[in-house]
């Protein structure tokens, strides 16, 4: 993200209003803002591309979520939540998982992490003949 736009970010954040593109008009609003990242911000303000000012404005609460290649035990429920939403959107008529993916998906590294799952599952469901 442009330093500028983490200024805007920034003065949305801590004076609660803004100016949209090309208006003469400032808006007020309330927001809460929920952010996350795969990247250490403590090196990006080292290295001047991240301010400071706008790290410790986010950092109210930190949650740290291990990538899913650590948390192998939940693979099976976010595939099967992944399966019922995607069968959902895509109006396939899958009726079940076949037990041997959960192992085959278990093994892999997930480099992706979570997105990577969910996209393998969309893209199963897509190829899929009637059982994923």
């Amino acid at each position: 993200m442009s330093l500028s736009t983490q200024a805007k970010i920034l003065r949305v954040l801590q004076e609660g209003e803004f100016e949209r593109i090309g208006g003469n008009e400032t808006i007020k609003v309330d927001v809460r803002v929920l952010a996350s990242t795969n990247r250490k911000l403590e090196e990006l303000i080292k290295e001047g591309k991240f301010r400071e000012d706008l790290y410790y404005r986010l950092k109210i609460m930190t949650v740290v979520l291990p990538p899913l290649r650590e948390r192998k035990e939940d693979i099976q429920e976010l595939t099967e939540y992944f399966f019922h939403l995607y069968n959902r959107q895509l109006g396939t008529q899958v009726r079940y998982i076949d037990p041997s993916i959960f192992n085959k998906l278990s093994s892999y590294n997930w480099p992706g992490n979570v997105r990577e799952l969910a996209n393998t599952v969309k893209r199963g469901l897509i190829l899929s003949k009637g059982k994923c």
